[in-house]
């Protein structure tokens, strides 16, 4: 499933276009990740699955509404969004957005240990040499940004259960049952 989206406004107060790109992407990566999802920027001239947006309190038909609620300023209600049949995200733009080294975030002093790496993540080496570029250059591989909290490991099969890889189209016949 290729999504794309586009970002129609941006937040007014500490963060920049780009580092609103920066944090936006690196949560679909995480949603790429553990998902059959990809998602792709547009242009906002061009069509996209989902639409993005920072907003003031009072935005669009919040008023009017019973679905679509307004938001309460800082604090609070961060973003909401809507059914697939629209596809937008709205963000709270009264909200201090933060994406980076700073308190608020998850790896605290994510730092290259190379200088050439920038250089590298242009030519495409975080992706060929993933595991030698996150070791040396988190930051400009855009690996800093990892879940807080250890995800679920897969529940592991029940013991003595025999598995088989079946090829689609393929009739197979079992019989269950204890050993005699």
């Amino acid at each position: 499933f290729n999504l794309t989206y586009k970002i129609l406004s941006f937040p007014k107060n500490l963060i920049g276009k780009s580092q609103t790109r920066k944090g936006l992407t690196a949560a679909f990566r995480m949603w790429s990740d553990v998902s059959p999802f990809t998602f792709r920027e547009v242009p906002v001239s061009a069509s996209s699955d989902l639409t993005i947006g920072f907003y003031p309190i009072n935005h669009t038909d919040c008023v009017e509404s019973q679905i679509h609620h307004c938001f309460d300023g800082i604090t609070g209600e961060l973003a909401h969004a809507f059914f697939p049949q629209t596809g937008e995200i709205h963000f709270d733009d009264h909200e201090y957005w933060i994406v980076g080294d700073t308190r608020f975030s998850w790896k605290k002093g994510c730092k290259d240990r190379l200088f050439i790496c920038p250089s590298w993540s242009r030519k495409g080496y975080c992706q060929t040499r993933q595991r030698f570029m996150k070791k040396h250059c988190p930051y400009s591989c855009d690996f800093c940004l990892e879940f807080p909290f250890p995800t679920v490991i897969p529940t592991p099969p029940p013991p003595r259960m025999k598995t088989r890889l079946v090829h689609e189209g393929r009739n197979i016949t079992f019989r269950c049952g204890q050993k005699i």
